[in-house]
């Protein structure tokens, strides 16, 4: 509850998100490249868009902590191939690259793997 609260009196009481109303048909996203919000929580896919569209700098950092810690809900990607695949032995070249260093350089580079600290 207490949680709740606070994430409402950040709307409400401070000021400092956007209510509903003001948000209408707006999605946190585009107030965020319009600048019209500080901040924003979204995933690692949106950061190769943002670097692509936002005229101005940003980085991405940890989740907020409270008392509790920070508790976000994970998510996973993963590579796979077909048990019945028609050419494993590609399969598993590709699968052997884009799990490699070489891809999650290119991928860190990208914005598609976060990194704290940035991406290079």
């Amino acid at each position: 509850m207490e949680g709740l609260q606070f994430y409402l009196d950040l709307r409400y009481k401070h000021h400092v998100a956007p209510t509903p109303e003001e948000a209408q048909d707006r999605g946190a996203f585009t107030m965020f490249l319009n600048g019209q919000t500080g901040m924003i929580v979204d995933g690692r896919w949106r950061v190769p868009t943002l670097k692509a569209r936002a005229k101005f700098d940003f980085d991405v950092v940890p989740f907020p902590r409270g008392k509790a810690g920070s508790i976000v809900d994970i998510d996973g990607s993963g590579w796979v191939m077909a048990a019945g695949t028609k050419n494993p032995e590609a399969a598993w070249k590709l699968l052997a690259f884009l799990a490699g260093p070489e891809a999650s350089r290119i991928f860190t580079k990208t914005g598609l793997i976060i990194r704290l600290g940035g991406w290079t």
